[in-house]
């Protein structure tokens, strides 16, 4: 799924379908119409859910931090790909790693 498709259905389940029940609820839409958009707002989540960690999880890498006996900090980077690949995304994860050095 293109970060665009995503971005687009997100849109969908966190703001218009939402919306669209309050909408209803406000001019008395029987419930039956009301507990489909939540059904469909319940499946969309799950949906959601499940590409986001799927997304994450092959686009993470690591910030590594440690931190020496007099407290100065450094950091790197474990790139989870290659940068020329990191280069055409829109977003990369990285898990915080930290470490004495």
């Amino acid at each position: 799924m293109s970060d665009s498709t995503y971005d687009k259905l997100k849109w969908f389940t966190h703001l218009l379908l939402p919306t669209l029940g309050v909408c209803l609820f406000i001019f008395s839409v029987p419930e039956e119409i009301l507990g489909g958009i939540l059904i469909l707002i319940t499946i969309l989540e799950v949906t959601l859910q499940i590409i986001s960690r799927r997304y994450e999880k092959e686009n993470e890498g690591e910030l590594i931090v440690k931190e020496d006996v007099d407290g100065h900090k450094s950091f790197s980077l474990k790139l989870g790909k290659e940068p020329d690949e990191l280069a055409g995304m829109s977003k990369v994860f990285f898990k915080v790693k930290r470490g004495t050095a």
